[in-house]
């Protein structure tokens, strides 16, 4: 997967939360992926977090700075400006 790749060299960390609520599935998904971390409760989008960020479909992306803010949302993965996204 290049664009996690671009992101990795810019020293972006990756996280991923699924919004699924069938443990199997989430398990053979996850590991599709290329990077660490990958999470889910389980709770489908009923999570608290998904309410509170406005979540209804996934995926989302997030871009948090460095206090952990919310600074920029993408909707598709190929929004995201790998050249200024790290600055």
């Amino acid at each position: 997967m290049k664009d996690y790749i671009k992101l990795k060299e810019q020293g972006i960390r990756v996280i991923s939360i699924s919004g699924g609520n069938d443990k199997k599935e989430f398990e053979s998904e996850k590991n599709q992926l290329p990077w660490e971390d990958k999470l889910c409760d389980f709770e489908g989008y009923a999570w608290p977090n998904f309410i509170n960020y406005g979540i209804m479909v996934t995926p989302i992306f997030f871009l948090l700075n460095k206090d952990k803010k919310v600074v920029k949302r993408y909707a598709l993965f190929t929004d995201i400006d790998f050249i200024n996204v790290a600055g």
